[in-house]
């Protein structure tokens, strides 16, 4: 058997965009229709269930430009697929394939409880989840991402980072969630990069 001896769960990048691409993006995310966001991958019938997810979505299709030329959809690509060849080794084809890259708004009491996002049906080809911060960490009390893993110490679970403009990467099977927030808004991107199911 062949071991993978560089593997960690959680990658970090910091400014992976600057904070005038984040406000950007937030005010594409204002200037569009959002929507509820539903639950996937194991749920039959309705995947509305704020019970469990909270939160409001625009998603963006085809290839993402920023105004500043950023190519956001390719460079999403690029981070990914240079962090599976150096930490998670995962089979995936090329050219990768992302899912389309969805803004999010949690305010009052929005949350995301403890979920993985892999599953059945159309989850079930997502290797790699994307996250990006886009809100200040002063503009919002809660809304921690919290991992299913402990720290380093061990005397707590593992937490994404609040920096603005970061990129945190993991497999779509570790298991995460946002926390309520208690106060302001927080404002992130979330997609996937694809390929055929874990064996």
């Amino acid at each position: 058997m062949k071991e993978n001896n560089k593997f960690n769960f959680v990658l970090h990048r910091d400014n992976f965009l600057t904070p005038e691409q984040c406000d950007e993006l937030i005010q594409k995310f204002e200037d569009s229709k959002p929507q509820k966001s539903g639950v996937a991958g194991t749920y039959e019938g309705s995947t509305l269930n704020e019970n469990v997810r909270k939160v409001q979505e625009v998603r963006l299709q085809n290839d993402v430009v920023l105004s500043d030329g950023f190519k956001l959809t390719k460079n999403i690509i690029v981070a990914c697929e240079m962090a599976n060849l150096l930490n998670f080794n995962f089979q995936l084809e090329k050219p990768y394939q992302l899912e389309d890259i969805v803004l999010l708004r949690y305010e009052d009491t929005d949350k995301y409880d403890w979920h993985l996002d892999i599953g059945k049906n159309e989850t079930s080809v997502r290797k790699i989840s994307a996250i990006i911060q886009l809100s200040d960490e002063q503009d919002y009390e809660g809304g921690d991402f919290e991992f299913s893993i402990a720290n380093d110490e061990g005397d707590e679970n593992y937490f994404g980072t609040r920096k603005k403009g970061s990129l945190i990467l993991f497999p779509a099977f570790l298991g995460h969630r946002v926390r309520p927030i208690t106060k302001g808004v927080r404002y992130s991107i979330v997609t996937w990069i694809l390929g055929d199911a874990f064996k």
